[in-house]
């Protein structure tokens, strides 16, 4: 995203009523280079779990979160859309079903599972 789609996208999401953390979050992701996937509420997916540890702040991310993507490798896991009001607004950010702390993941960072 160049600078002009970037603010028209931080407007837009605040008219919305997307927060602004979520909206800064889905920049980060945009711009990092993995596109948003198309994905429904019961796809199958798998964490992309090369994708999620080359993110730069990787690193800086809670060990909690951290564990659960390195223990999950290679898992299957059902795609589940966050209920809450911000996060409906932008369906490129989705939950796992299967997770019980409810983490919030980037659809670029995810691969479909065909069955």
């Amino acid at each position: 995203m160049n600078r002009s789609q970037t603010r028209k996208f931080r407007s837009l999401a605040k008219r919305k009523g997307v927060s602004h953390s979520l909206a800064e979050m889905y920049i980060s992701m945009r711009n990092r280079g993995s596109a948003p996937q198309d994905l429904r509420e019961g796809d199958l997916v798998r964490l992309n779990i090369e994708q999620i540890m080359k993110h730069p702040d990787y690193l800086r991310l809670s060990k909690r979160y951290r564990d659960f993507v390195e223990t999950h490798a290679g898992d299957i896991f059902t795609v589940q859309y966050d209920r809450s009001a911000s996060v409906q607004k932008l369906n490129s950010v989705v939950a796992l079903k299967e997770d019980p702390d409810g983490w919030l993941f980037w659809t670029g960072d995810l691969q479909r599972v065909n069955e």
